[in-house]
């Protein structure tokens, strides 16, 4: 009796421990993040559904959090209740759904299913087939196709989703590749202040170069006064 005790005593201690852990990986308030459940307030909002999400708490003014219930904005189905995050016309207006429908299109992992990411997909491979409006699908992959991945000149969805950490805004909004991954940008080149999951105009510096504003001249030796535009610089060494 007394050995089913003390084993008892470690199991819950042991599960405690296990709890606390996993407690202390979660995001806390203003972190950044894509998904509720990785938030210890369980609410992921966005203030534009372009933007990069932080942690907030759910009682905040005008919050929407990222699933799982029905109507909940999403970004993959295993954030649902339901298991279906449905795609309304857009990527960045997914909503939970209730499946009813074996023929639903539902966000991943099978082939024929929507997706904006090859990651969704069993067979890693978001293929979209360049047609206006129209929201790309997991497919087998042959050759020639070519997936949302994660190298430069793939397409792409969010930042996150590229090596270099750069989804630069397509030229045409109105197609729903709205992103191609992009290098970090050189030296004296057009930089952006990435936010950490959304999409840039233009991308990060260079590692040892730091994204400032534009200073230089124009052909009247006047300086070019346009507070959003950034170039990267040598950091000047004090």
């Amino acid at each position: 009796m007394a050995q089913h005790r003390i084993m008892t005593i470690l199991l819950f201690v042991s599960l405690s421990l296990c709890f606390e852990v996993a407690q202390s990986k979660l995001k806390k308030d203003g972190d950044p993040c894509i998904y509720s459940a990785k938030c210890k307030s369980r609410c992921c909002h966005r203030d534009s559904p372009r933007g990069s999400g932080k942690c907030v708490r759910k009682s905040s003014p005008g919050v929407r959090c990222y699933g799982p219930n029905t109507g909940e904005p999403c970004f993959r189905s295993h954030q649902c209740n339901s298991g279906c995050c449905m795609p309304s016309g857009s990527m960045y207006n997914a909503v939970c759904e209730l499946k009813y429908d074996k023929t639903q299109g539902c966000l991943g992992p099978k082939d024929g299913d929507f997706c904006y990411s090859s990651d969704h997909c069993h067979n890693r491979c978001c293929f979209n087939a360049n047609t206006i409006g129209n929201v790309p699908v997991c497919i087998t992959k042959s050759e020639g196709d070519k997936c949302f991945g994660a190298d430069n000149g793939d397409y792409c969805a969010l930042n996150t989703e590229c090596n270099s950490g750069c989804c630069q805004l397509y030229s045409n909004p109105r197609v729903y590749k709205s992103g191609i991954c992009k290098p970090k940008v050189a030296e004296n080149e057009e930089c952006n202040l990435v936010p950490v999951s959304g999409l840039s105009e233009s991308c990060p510096c260079e590692s040892g170069l730091v994204c400032e504003k534009d200073t230089s001249r124009n052909m009247t030796n006047q300086i070019i006064n346009d507070p959003n535009r950034r170039i990267c610089r040598k950091p000047i060494s004090k």
